[in-house]
């Protein structure tokens, strides 16, 4: 070989040895092995974590419900993933929950960590970090503390209906259906107050609405007037409707409709608003690869009237059907319509009532508004469901969805697809 090919095999040697010796510096920082990792922030978590006597009295703490909504809202904590001892450049992260063939995340990362988002509850999961051929290989549990909070981009509120326990000892699945709020905006139907005030400033409410305009002005006069009138009072909201009104504006951008398609798989969107929220709406805000179950709905007492029923009658159809999962359901703000059906679809599941209510209750985490409050909402569907036969929320579930045409069967089949195998 002689002596140059023999010089040059000695440094590619020293060179290779030295390279295997970089990549295998590369090692986990955090979270440790084996560590249990909480996807819930702290406001959410504390608030949780209350009996329901203490839950109830801060609910009505107005200066409380300011500081919940504007600090913590009902937003998850990623999982930060740490290492050490990279060379530089890209390295490859993987994560995967236990058992799992695909991985949740697996993209190349420049720098030392990477946040992960939307992970499940009560799960292991695996992950490696690899800088060229050399990976390090760590592994860390999420908190089994429900619900399964998770950011999207543009439609707050979004949370999974899975990961709650039941009274059986079961758990509802997750990654199967999820609860929002609007995919878009209303549509500009009606005047905003902004234009409503304008108009009673310019004496013209009266004669542009006639009877309707008047009834607005008499009611401004009297609480308040010009100079001092809340012009963000609820009931001005949907008052006066427009001469031109306008589809609802859209909320989601590419990248995220591309990740509820995609990632989340969602097939089905489950829409509980009124015609005037969605007028000139024709498809879902995700497309045409999603189905857009259209079905206006009622919230609290109204889920108990003819209209009520009627509503949630056509939504759980939906449910009934394996084909229609994975399925986002949703009003505009996720809190009432959706509150209500969420309610019964995992009270038929067996989620117990105290865990019902915290899950109706989160949603105060994005609205100050002391109209979303225990009297004057949820006790109105309470006392509804109280009629329906049964000694525990479950039956009384299972005979309001009864009085609705459904049967046993259905409720069976129903709990098959939701339900993991105990």
């Amino acid at each position: 070989m002689g002596r140059h090919g023999s010089l040059k095999l000695a440094a590619a040697a020293i060179a290779a040895a030295g390279l295997f010796c970089a990549k295998a510096e590369v090692s986990i920082v955090s979270p440790a092995e084996g560590e249990t990792v909480c996807l819930l922030n702290d406001g959410n978590k504390a608030f949780l974590s209350m009996d329901a006597a203490a839950r109830r009295a801060i609910f009505k703490d107005k200066a409380w419900r300011h500081e919940a909504a504007n600090k913590w809202r009902s937003t998850p904590k990623p999982v930060t993933l740490r290492w050490t001892g990279a060379k530089g450049g890209k390295v490859r992260v993987t994560v995967t929950k236990k058992g799992d063939a695909k991985p949740w995340l697996d993209e190349d990362v420049a720098g030392d960590s990477v946040e992960v988002w939307n992970l499940e509850i009560a799960r292991d999961y695996e992950w490696t970090v690899c800088d060229g051929g050399a990976c390090a290989r760590g592994a860390f549990k999420t908190l089994d503390f429900a619900p399964r909070v998770m950011k999207v981009k543009g439609v707050p509120n979004f949370r999974d209906l899975g990961g709650w326990k039941t009274i059986d000892g079961g758990r509802v699945r997750q990654g199967l259906v999820y609860r929002s709020q609007g995919l878009n905006n209303n549509a500009s139907y009606y005047l905003n107050s902004k234009e409503t005030m304008a108009l009673y400033k310019e004496g013209r409410l009266e004669e542009l609405y006639g009877k309707d305009g008047k009834a607005i002005k008499e009611r401004i006069d009297r609480e308040g007037g010009k100079d001092d009138f809340d012009p963000n009072a609820p009931w001005m909201r949907k008052s006066l409707p427009r001469s031109d009104p306008k589809p609802p504006k859209p909320r989601l951008d590419a990248a995220t409709k591309a990740y509820l398609l995609d990632k989340l798989g969602i097939k089905s969107d489950i829409d509980l608003r009124g015609p005037t929220e969605v007028w000139g709406m024709t498809e879902s805000p995700l497309g045409p690869r999603a189905t857009w179950f259209w079905y206006q709905n009622h919230a609290y007492s109204g889920m108990h009237n003819p209209k009520g029923k009627e509503g949630f009658t056509k939504v759980f159809k939906v449910f009934l059907d394996e084909r229609n999962y994975p399925i986002d359901f949703h009003c505009i703000g996720g809190a009432d319509r959706t509150g209500c059906d969420a309610w019964i679809l995992n009270g038929l599941l067996g989620v117990a009532e105290d865990d019902l209510m915290k899950d109706w209750e989160l949603t105060c985490f994005e609205y100050e508004s002391q109209s979303f409050g225990h009297e004057e909402r949820i006790e109105q569907f309470l006392r509804g469901m109280d009629k329906c036969p049964g000694a525990t929320m479950k039956e009384k579930c299972e005979n309001y969805v009864k009085a609705l045409g459904f049967t046993d069967a259905d409720i069976a089949k129903f709990r098959s697809i939701m339900l993991e195998a105990q």
